[in-house]
C-alpha cells in the first residue's frame, strides 16, 4: 500500500508519533513518504519543504500567539494557529503518486484546514487525522482541560486574552467543521482519552472515527540485562535498589503532573518510610535533584542526544511512573511496557488502554497525591518474584496491544475494509 504522511516535523518531540508510524509501515513492506517543514532524521523518505516566506510567516504567527493567548494559567491553554505555509503546490509537484491513504498529524505552522481540503481533493483518497492531542477536533487548543467549548463551538474561548480575538477559535471551529464534513476523512484515535473527547466534539469527520494505538518496535524496546544497559549509558545505581524511572520531559509542565509524584513520595515518607529505604528515582535531563523530596535516592542522567541509546533507559528501571493528568498518551507508556517495565499511572491517556491494574502496572484510583502514593506503595511492596511476574506481563501485554505490527494491521484495515464499518 502507498501512504502519504503530513506533519510539521518528523522525529523531534511531539512529531515522533508520526515518524514512528511512517517507519512501522515501511518495516512491513509499504510505500511510505513524509512531507515535513522541520526534518531532523536522515530518512530519505522524509521530504523537507522549506521556504523563506514560510519561515517569516511562522515567526509572525508565533509573535502573534504571545499576545493573544493567555499564559501562566494552572491549566495550560496551549493554543495553535493552523496557518497556511504555501506548501500545497510543492507537495503536489513532488508527490506524483496516488496514495491509498493520507495521514495527517500535527500540522500547525505547516498546513491549514483549507490546505488539507485541497490536498484531499487533488489526490482523491481518504484522509486520516491521526490524533496525537485534541487540536484537530477543537478550535485550536491541544488540551481542553475542563473547558467544554469544543463540544458546541468554542465560543468565549478562555485561552484568548483580548475581547476582539475571543471569537477566533469559534471561527476556526466553524471552518474546520465545514471542511471535515465535506472531505473524505476520518479521525484516527490513539487512546481512550482521545476516543472520549473526540466523540464529544462538535466537529465530526465525514467518515467517522477509528483507532490505532501507536506501535513500538519490539526489537528496539525489549527487556535486557542491566549490564547491557550500563554498557550504553554511563550510570551508577546503588546495589540492591529498586529503580523507578520518572518519565516526564519537564518537571514544571502542569499537564505532566510531577507535583503529584513529589507529594506522593512525601506521603510515603511520613506513613511508610521503610518502603523507600532501597529505592532510587531515575530522572533524565537537566532537572535539579532538589525538586524531589530530601533523603530519597535520585539518579539523574544528563540529556541523551543519541536516540539509539534511549531504549536502554528502560532497562535500568524496575518500574516506570507516568503522572500525567491531561494527556493523550504519552508514548513512553507504550515503550515502558514493551521493555518489560510495569507502569504506575493515573487513569489518563493511553494508560486506560494498556494498563491492567496489578497485572502489568498500578493505576491510581483518582487524580490525587494520596491515590498515587497508594499505587506507588503497591509497586514497592511487591516481592522480587511478584515483580518478575509483573514485568513479564508488561512485555506480553505490549506485544499484543501495541507492537508495530498491531498498529500496521489496524492502518491496513482502514484501506481494505469499507468505511461504513467505522464507528
Amino acid at each position: 500500500m502507498n501512504f502519504l504522511h503530513l506533519s510539521t516535523g518528523d522525529s523531534k518531540g511531539a512529531f515522533y508519533g508520526a515518524y514512528r508510524t511512517h517507519t512501522n509501515l515501511k518495516k512491513y513492506g509499504h510505500e511510505s513518504t513524509m512531507f515535513v517543514l522541520e526534518k531532523t532524521s536522515s530518512d530519505t523518505n522524509v521530504v523537507e519543504l522549506q521556504q523563506t516566506k514560510t519561515k517569516i510567516l511562522n515567526f509572525l504567527v508565533k509573535v502573534l500567539r504571545r499576545f493573544i493567548v493567555r499564559r501562566g494559567d494552572a491549566e495550560d491553554k496551549t493554543y495553535l494557529i493552523y496557518n497556511t505555509t504555501f506548501s500545497v503546490n510543492e507537495i503536489q509537484k513532488k508527490y506524483t503518486q496516488k496514495p491509498d491513504l493520507i495521514i495527517v498529524y500535527y500540522v500547525a505552522g505547516f498546513l491549514s484546514d483549507f490546505d488539507l481540503f485541497k490536498i484531499q481533493q487533488h489526490y482523491q483518497c481518504p484522509v486520516a487525522f491521526y490524533l496525537m492531542d485534541a487540536a484537530m477536533f477543537t478550535g485550536g487548543c491541544h488540551y481542553p482541560w475542563h473547558c467544554e467549548g469544543y463540544k458546541t463551538g468554542c465560543q468565549q474561548c478562555p485561552a484568548m486574552t483580548h475581547p476582539t480575538l475571543i471569537t477566533l477559535p469559534a471561527h476556526i471551529f466553524k471552518n474546520r467543521k465545514k471542511y471535515f464534513s465535506e472531505m473524505d476523512c476520518f479521525f484516527l484515535s490513539a487512546s481512550q482519552w482521545l476516543d472520549e473527547r473526540c466523540q464529544a466534539s462538535g466537529i465530526k469527520a465525514k467518515l467517522g472515527m477509528n483507532k490505532a494505538i501507536i506501535g513500538i518496535d519490539e526489537n528496539v524496546f525489549t527487556p535486557r540485562a542491566i549490564s547491557v544497559a550500563k554498557e550504553n549509558i554511563d550510570v551508577q545505581i546503588p546495589e540492591g535498589h529498586r529503580v523507578i524511572f520518572l518519565g516526564a520531559q519537564s518537571l514544571s509542565d502542569p499537564r505532566k503532573g510531577v507535583k503529584y509524584v513529589i507529594e506522593a513520595l512525601d506521603i510515603i515518607k511520613k506513613e511508610n518510610p521503610q518502603s523507600l529505604t532501597n529505592v532510587s528515582i531515575l530522572t533524565v535531563g537537566g532537572q535539579p535533584q532538589t525538586v524531589l523530596p530530601e533523603n530519597i535516592s535520585v539518579i539523574n542522567i544528563g540529556f541523551i542526544h543519541d536516540k539509539e541509546k534511549y531504549p536502554f533507559l528502560y532497562n535500568l528501571a524496575d518500574g516506570f511512573i507516568c503522572p500525567s493528568i491531561e494527556d493523550a498518551g504519552p508514548m513512553m507508556i507504550n515503550e515502558a511496557l514493551m521493555s518489560g517495565v510495569p507502569v504506575i499511572s493515573f487513569k489518563v491517556g493511553v494508560a486506560e488502554d494498556l494498563i491492567v491494574n496489578q497485572q502489568n502496572g498500578f493505576l491510581a484510583d483518582n487524580i490525587s497525591s494520596t491515590a498515587l502514593a497508594d499505587a506507588i506503595t503497591n509497586f514497592l511492596i511487591l516481592s522480587d518474584s511478584s515483580l518478575t511476574a509483573v514485568k513479564n506481563n508488561s512485555r506480553q501485554s505490549a506485544l499484543k496491544k501495541c507492537a508495530a505490527i498491531t498498529q500496521v494491521k489496524a492502518i491496513e484495515s482502514l484501506v481494505t475494509e469499507p468505511f461504513r464499518t467505522f464507528c
